[in-house]
């Protein structure tokens, strides 16, 4: 690059940074996967989640998708509640019977991915009305807010909080459950605001941070 110094941060912290451009304040970030990070006053930082598919990851567009089909396959076996995504999923793998998606869940090339490729279509169940798609979307709310409860409680206030990522972007009704549980739940209380800047402009904001720091 022919830079004279190179800093090499979490992409979290990027984003956190571009957010809040440079203040205090927290971030949940929700596409694929789902972390929490927080930075307070002082510069102290705080992280919540981002453990991976296999470990963690809730609330996000990959965990969306995971729990819609597992509530499909309930459904089929019937120990869950009937739900509109099992004929979805049919449809989607082209398959005569859902029993027959394990084969393609655990295909190598399936993963994190191949989860959250189903998120869209849980979203556009909850739309149609379907109580089980839209209470996994309620679920993911609660659970993203939860991460971010639980960096304002390592931070030791109350912080403004900004929703990131593909899933918060283009599932509007997890942006609403998300809000809707740290207003009503959250301790300390936290304020949900719009992110005031992107990961570019966060990234030109911890160059600046690293040249000030050696001047």
């Amino acid at each position: 690059l022919g830079a004279g110094q190179v800093v090499v941060e979490n992409d979290a912290l990027v984003a956190l940074m571009g957010a809040h451009l440079g203040q205090p304040g927290i971030i949940v970030i929700a596409g694929t996967g789902s972390i929490a990070l927080g930075v307070d006053a002082r510069g102290q930082r705080a992280r919540a989640g981002g453990w991976g598919w296999l470990l963690g990851d809730e609330g996000s567009a990959y965990w969306i998708g995971r729990e819609a089909l597992r509530a499909a396959l309930r459904a089929q076996e019937g120990w869950g509640a009937p739900t509109s995504l099992a004929g979805i999923f049919l449809q989607h793998f082209n398959l005569q019977e859902l029993i027959s998606v394990k084969r393609v869940v655990f295909s190598a090339d399936f993963g994190a991915q191949g989860f959250a490729a189903l998120a869209p279509l849980a979203a556009q169940a909850a739309l149609e009305g379907d109580p089980t798609a839209a209470g996994i979307f309620d679920h993911a709310g609660q659970e993203l807010g939860m991460l971010a409860q639980a960096v304002a409680q390592q931070l030791g206030g109350s912080l403004p909080v900004a929703p990131v990522g593909g899933a918060f972007e283009h599932f509007q009704a997890l942006r609403q459950s998300f809000s809707a549980w740290l207003a009503a739940a959250a301790q300390p209380p936290v304020q949900v605001i719009s992110p005031r800047g992107s990961p570019l402009e966060g990234a030109v904001i911890l160059a600046r941070m690293a040249l000030s720091s050696e001047a």
